[in-house]
């Protein structure tokens, strides 16, 4: 059959940015330190704007303390494998808040959720970790 994007059903489940409510930060994108604090989780990939947002592969969110959730995105300092150990225990994390980036389509057959202009939803957007504690 015939490939789809995800329709105007799938695109926005109630919000206005693109993003659902839990991968909305209320914070500024800024790439200055931060602090996050929260419970970490390990979420399995799935056909939700959260999910796209985060790659496409399963990812990492922080349930934080205000009530929203935030992707956790590895770098160089911390891998996969270190938020990993992380999963089900609540953190401290030290890091930059980072902006979705706009995404270019690979192919016109390819699926991906849409915003209200009929084009794709930025991806990318999360708390990039750069360390285990919030140890100064």
């Amino acid at each position: 059959g015939a490939f789809h994007r995800w329709g105007p059903g799938h695109r926005l489940w109630g919000t206005e940015s693109g993003l659902p409510r839990a991968s909305r930060n209320r914070r500024p994108w800024t790439r200055a330190m931060q602090q996050a604090s929260g419970k970490v989780e390990l979420k399995p990939w799935s056909k939700t704007v959260e999910s796209w947002n985060a790659g496409g592969s399963d990812y990492f969110v922080m349930h934080m303390s205000d009530g929203s959730d935030t992707i956790l995105r590895p770098t160089a300092q911390v891998s996969l494998e270190d938020l990993n150990m992380l999963a089900g225990t609540d953190a401290c994390l030290t890091g930059a808040f980072v902006e979705p980036k706009p995404y270019t389509p690979l192919s016109p057959m390819e699926q991906y959720p849409v915003d209200y202009d009929g084009g794709p939803i930025a991806r990318g957007g999360g708390f990039e970790v750069f360390g285990l504690s919030c140890d100064g």
